[in-house]
């Protein structure tokens, strides 16, 4: 499959996970891709037309003018500095050339609710690679997985001690604290998983599960105020904003249960314990963040900038 986009030259600090999934995407449908050091080294890809600055604001006048340009995702957590709405000023001019990008729209949701951005956003989730985790057969299977991340620790002790006193044996997960082939190998063990973490952009650790084809229950967040770490709420400072968020933007029911008080998750575990082998989470991730996805919906946001 040939796309329409010639050439992508980027530049910042990446997430290792994004890049491997632009570097294999861009491999998978021949387009050009090439790490820029300065703007400078723009005029050697003269044949590109996608500059691409992850986490550093470039002005937009000092790319060729024949290059659409993308900002983000790792340029702030919340708006701030030059690409923060202050004025109209430059607004209608970027948007002729710019988009912020960023992998769910909740981001979005949050940014417009802290001001907005000088550019139009837009959600693009990064690839999974669908041929490193292997699909897993849920039948037969014993194990469980909880995955741990900035939550309060009540919320993982409720989980536990519920599982123990049913006799449920688990390992946990804690982010940071894992090795990614030790958790991709387990993984291939598990009839379910049950995810204790908090707001999620993008969530791999997640979305790896669910392409392993094990269902999850997913205790969810309704707000960016629900992150838990060193002691205290990240985002207290912020109240009263909403911040609304979620631990799993990329999610449908055939990927298993949500559910968002302690109250209900004894239900959510009986029935996943019962229905467990009907959910079928690797086609979800099939359908929604595959290479060809991610291509697709790329061209659509160059599309989309005049």
């Amino acid at each position: 499959m040939l796309s329409n986009i010639t050439g992508i030259l980027y530049t910042g600090s990446v997430h290792h996970k994004n890049l491997e999934s632009l570097e294999r995407d861009c491999l998978n449908h021949k387009i050009k891709l090439v790490r820029v050091l300065n703007v400078d080294e723009c005029k050697n890809h003269s044949d590109c037309n996608l500059f691409w600055s992850f986490s550093d604001f470039i002005d937009p006048k000092e790319i060729p003018s024949h290059m659409k340009i993308l900002y983000g995702p790792h340029l702030f957590v919340l708006p701030q500095g030059t690409l923060a709405r202050t004025s109209n000023d430059v607004a209608k001019e970027w948007a002729k050339r710019c988009c912020f990008v960023t992998p769910s729209n909740w981001v979005i949701d949050s940014y417009n609710e802290c001001g907005g951005l000088q550019t139009p956003m837009k959600a693009l989730p990064f690839s999974i690679d669908l041929k490193a985790v292997k699909q897993s057969n849920a039948e037969g299977k014993t194990n469980v997985f909880i995955y741990s991340k900035a939550r309060h620790p009540e919320d993982l002790n409720h989980v536990t001690e519920i599982l123990k006193k049913r006799g449920i044996n688990f390992r946990i997960f804690y982010y940071g604290s894992y090795q990614h082939s030790e958790y991709l190998a387990y993984l291939q063990t598990c009839k379910y998983g049950l995810w204790v973490g908090s707001h999620e952009s993008q969530g791999f650790g997640l979305l790896e599960a669910l392409a392993s084809n094990v269902p999850l229950i997913v205790w969810d967040v309704q707000s960016m105020h629900q992150e838990f770490a060193n002691g205290r709420y990240t985002y207290e400072h912020l109240k009263p904003k909403l911040l609304t968020a979620t631990s799993a933007e990329y999610w449908s029911s055939s990927c298993g249960i949500k559910f968002y008080e302690a109250k209900e998750f004894e239900a959510a575990l009986n029935q996943m314990e019962t229905f467990q082998n009907l959910y079928k989470p690797r086609q979800y991730v099939e359908s929604v963040l595959s290479g060809n996805k991610f291509i697709e919906n790329l061209e659509k946001i160059m599309q989309s900038i005049h």
